[in-house]
């Protein structure tokens, strides 16, 4: 899963348990990775936990 960075780093103040500055180290080293994953879901746009279930769900049935 991935989302902006603007996103990420209001999720971090918000949860309130989170080092402030990991997201965008993370968002960073995200950039850098060299190898393509399967599946991403962006959830950017506010989807909910559910509905990102579904999009594995779905992947994993066509992969199968």
């Amino acid at each position: 899963m991935k989302c902006d960075l603007e996103t990420l780093e209001q999720r971090e103040k918000s949860r309130g348990d989170r080092v402030i500055g990991m997201a965008k180290i993370f968002h960073q080293s995200e950039k850098n990775f060299r190898y393509p994953y399967d599946l991403t879901i962006d959830t950017t746009t506010n989807n909910s936990p559910f509905t990102s279930a579904k999009e594995i769900l779905k992947f994993v049935e066509k992969s199968f």
